[in-house]
């Protein structure tokens, strides 16, 4: 595999982990809109570590995919 494919695929792997978390973080903003009367405290506070969690993942997960775009435009 030539290396200008094998980083298209690392590209593509971290783009599909950036949307994953951002699905999951929509997902599970719609879910607090839905459930928020019936949810108690304990609930809505894991619920929010989680979000700074996930939200931690996709900043995480752009820069690294910054980076690799960065190293395709090099090849």
């Amino acid at each position: 595999m030539a290396d200008i494919d094998y980083q298209k695929e690392k590209v593509s792997f971290w783009r599909m982990f950036f949307f994953f978390w951002l699905t999951t973080i929509i997902g599970l903003i719609a879910f607090l809109f839905n459930k928020f009367d019936r949810l108690s405290e304990t609930k809505l506070i894991l619920i929010n570590i989680t979000l700074i969690i996930l939200i931690i993942f996709l900043l995480l997960t752009s820069i690294k995919l910054k980076k690799e775009i960065e190293k395709l435009k090099d090849l």
